[in-house]
């Protein structure tokens, strides 16, 4: 999680400007369907103005949502370099006892595959506040619709986020033990090269 702060301190700009593409190509996608939808109730009450909206709505869709792909992407590259470099950094001002402690096997790890997991998770940062507000919109519009689907709605979504949380939770042994065998498995690839020469 440390790690993740980091990222987020060294790369706030690219994450706030991910996340506000994303936010406002989610607010034209809910915008979209509210068209569609009066335009099917009303089709007679379609005209030229209409017509320039929906297309303007579907540009802003386009353009908004391979900016943010674009901006994740950048952020996620940058964030990968960022970690790297810290790491080996750290790996260098390091006192070589502690270096033996740890174990190379295990630094290997880090550097390959937890780099790897922590700048995923970056990029996943700015897709959530484009979902979290397509939520929100989607619930507002909703509300407007009917306010009993908008409660069953959130109560849903609020029993889905309890389930994954709880689910993940107990998932977290597991994926400890899992890091621990990739580590062993890491130390026996290392011993197995180096028998070699």
């Amino acid at each position: 999680m440390n790690a993740i702060f980091y990222l987020l301190r060294a790369s706030w700009r690219d994450t706030v400007l991910a996340s506000l593409a994303g936010g406002i190509s989610g607010a034209a996608s809910i915008a979209l369907m509210a068209m569609i939808r009066r335009t099917l109730e009303d089709p007679a009450g379609s005209n030229v103005t209409a017509m320039i909206l929906f297309a303007s709505f579907c540009v802003v869709v386009l353009v908004t949502r391979i900016a943010s792909q674009v901006l994740v992407s950048r952020l996620t590259q940058r964030s990968l370099l960022k970690l790297q470099v810290n790491l080996c950094r750290r790996i260098l001002d390091a006192p070589i006892k502690r270096i033996e402690e740890i174990g190379s096997a295990r630094l290997l790890t880090v550097l390959t595959g937890d780099v790897n997991t922590v700048a995923h998770a970056m990029s996943l940062l700015p897709e959530m506040g484009v979902d979290f507000v397509i939520l929100l919109s989607g619930a507002i519009y909703l509300g407007t619709l009917s306010l009993n689907l908008m409660l069953a709605a959130v109560f849903f979504c609020v029993f889905g986020v309890v389930g994954y949380w709880l689910s993940a939770q107990w998932a977290d042994k597991y994926i400890e033990r899992a890091r621990r065998e990739q580590d062993l498995l890491q130390q026996r690839i290392q011993e197995l090269i180096e028998g070699v020469k």
